[in-house]
Order: C-alpha cells, then structure tokens, then sequence
C-alpha cells in the first residue's frame, strides 16, 4: 500500500512537471507580442515590431489589420502606436500631424490654430493635449487661438483636390499609353 501511494504521488509530481513545462513553452498569440511591444516603447515601425516581437513579416501583416480594424493600433506616419486613450504619445501624434501639414503647404509661422481643431486631428479633448499643444506651438511658431486661420478643413480638402488631381492626372496618362499601344 505504501509502495502504491508512493507511485501515485511520483506520477503526480511527474505530471505537474509535465504541465509546468509545457505551460512554459506555451507564447503569447501575435497580437498580445505587438501590444507588449508597443506598451513598453512607441511608437515603432513595422520592422522594429517585428524584431522585438519576434514576429515574422507575414505574421505581423496578416495581425497588425485586424487591430487596426478594432481601433487598438493606429498607423501615424509609417509608425504604429496603442489607439486606446493612456497608451498614446499625444506629443508624438500632434508633432505627425503638423510635421505632415508643413510639408505639404509649408511653415504654421504665424497662424492661429485652435486647440479644438487640434484636438480634432489626434481624436482626443482639448484639455488632454493642452501641454503638448502650446509646447509645439513655441516649436512651430504659431499661436493657440479661438479659431484657426486658415481653417483645417481648407487645409485637408486643398489637399483632397491636389490628390485627385494626380491620380487623374495617373489615370489620363495611362490612357494614353494604352491608346498609343493600340493604335
């Protein structure tokens, strides 16, 4: 009888073993590896993801749309970063933002810009990026005011039009590569 609890109690710790090393070489799903990742420094490129998560590129592009498609990523500027409010770099995002719009119709010296509008453009509330956003208004040199001059909007849909205008610029061109091949 002795002998038989014995054995049983051998088998036992012999399956706990079994169980704690197999849990142990169970690894986080993709998913959970790139929100780690991006919890701990952001925001990164999809290499740098793929190396610190250790994640192939195939597994990371065929992850990296489904959590931007349930909003807990976003992609700012070829970078990714946590879209869920307490993970983002508000600095970060209103720095993209402007660092894209003075490339595309030059410098903000000068103009108003409203916190609101501002706000607008990271999807989060004035009061969240009050800080950041007077810091780069010094950076920049503009001013916070009640209003922007010119407006946002102008902005974005001067920049919808020139868009349109080179792809149907792409589009014209290709036609006439086809028609001349034709002819």
């Amino acid at each position: 009888m002795y002998r038989a609890l014995e054995n049983h109690e051998k088998a036992c710790i012999e399956m706990t073993k079994a169980d704690q090393s197999s849990s142990r070489k169970k690894d986080l799903s993709s998913d959970a590896k790139i929100l780690v990742v991006l919890m701990k420094e952001q925001p990164l490129t999809n290499a740098e993801i793929q190396i610190k998560a250790k994640i192939s590129h195939a597994t990371f592009y065929n992850t990296m749309p489904q959590l931007e498609t349930w909003n807990i990523v976003k992609r700012v500027d070829y970078k990714y970063m946590i879209a869920i409010s307490g993970f983002t770099d508000t600095l970060f995002e209103l720095d993209a933002f402007l660092q894209s719009c003075i490339e595309k119709h030059g410098n903000f010296s000068s103009q108003v810009i409203s916190l609101e509008d501002l706000a607008n453009s990271v999807g989060k509330p004035p009061k969240d990026i009050e800080k950041d956003a007077y810091y780069l208004a010094k950076k920049y040199g503009f001013e916070i005011g009640p209003y922007t001059r010119p407006p946002l909007d102008a902005i974005r849909t001067s920049e919808l039009i020139s868009r349109i205008k080179r792809k149907m610029k792409s589009i014209v061109q290709n036609l006439k590569k086809t028609f001349r091949k034709n002819s």
